[in-house]
């Protein structure tokens, strides 16, 4: 038997050392317990496989991209896009990028200021409900 064995090789060394030893019994109860031990490795494995399915499923539809054809044509929005407003969509989108990074610098100021990692889960989301009214249009109309 060589010094590197591998996890299966290990253990059925393990046996066969376990059913050669005294003959007291211990080497039933030590194979019963390799034999619990690979049951539940096995238990894990297919309950971590099952997870990983429940978890692909779930996000199935909401990741996916459209299939190509060749007959799409690119839109920003509702808007389509044509070398004659390429500009303006470019425009629009660093606008969009500008407006998002703004919106996280602020509730990551807002959390820093105030220490909220302190604060429970309830009182956390009414507080960044209370700074997600600033982006609320029908709240700034008069």
């Amino acid at each position: 038997m060589s010094a590197t064995l591998t996890l299966g090789e290990s253990e059925a060394a393990a046996c066969e050392g376990a059913s050669t030893s005294s003959g007291d019994g211990l080497s039933d109860a030590n194979t019963a317990s390799l034999v619990a031990s690979k049951s539940s490795t096995a238990k894990k494995a297919k309950d971590k496989h099952e997870r990983q399915q429940n978890i692909r499923q779930l996000f199935a539809a909401t990741g996916r991209m459209s299939w190509y054809d060749e007959t799409m044509e690119p839109s920003w929005g509702e808007d389509p896009i044509s070398l004659d407003n390429v500009v303006d969509i470019c425009e629009q989108i660093l606008w969009e990028l500008h407006e998002t990074n703004w919106c996280c610098e602020l509730r990551a100021l807002n959390a820093h200021l105030l220490d909220m990692s302190k604060w429970g889960s309830l009182h956390q989301w009414e507080r960044e409900a209370q700074v997600a009214k600033v982006w609320d249009r029908r709240a700034t109309r008069s």
